[in-house]
């Protein structure tokens, strides 16, 4: 239903002139197969939808890492190994990461830019803070 719904509110922004392209990210997947299984399902919706409508819009469909912590020594080493191997893979792969809580942190943010990620999702309790966190670290790095 989530889906259906993100497929319908893309389409509505197409009407009226608005270009989006929905990324569905898939949580909790631990092996190639689950994401092979939900990639199956996500695009089964997106057909349905189509097809009633009679029309389309791009979309990805994705994976998150879901970490408990960005502690550097623990998990951010195996996020820096990840991103690492994904991105020697991949170059134009899209990385980033669900975080909850900790994704808001000013600490987190820094880290998530010094492993170059694409994004970060936290509680929505904590965007606000994260886009300060963000602006401040874009006005330091620029002097």
């Amino acid at each position: 239903m989530q889906v259906q719904a993100i497929i319908r509110a893309a389409l509505r922004c197409h009407q009226r002139g608005v270009r989006v392209q929905p990324e569905i990210m898939v949580s909790l997947v631990i092996e190639a197969q689950e994401m092979r299984m939900a990639k199956q399902l996500v695009d089964y919706a997106f057909k349905g939808v189509f097809e009633e409508v009679k029309a389309t819009v791009g979309h990805k469909i994705g994976t998150m890492l879901e970490t408990p912590s960005l502690d550097d020594s623990g998990v951010g080493e195996l996020l820096r190994i990840a991103v690492d191997k994904a991105r020697r893979a991949r170059p134009d792969i899209k990385l980033g990461i669900c975080a909850g809580e900790h994704g808001g942190d000013p600490a987190s943010i820094a880290f998530v830019e010094k492993l170059k990620l694409d994004y970060v999702s936290c509680s929505p309790f904590r965007v606000q803070i994260a886009r300060l966190a963000a602006g401040q670290r874009q006005a330091k790095s620029k002097g």
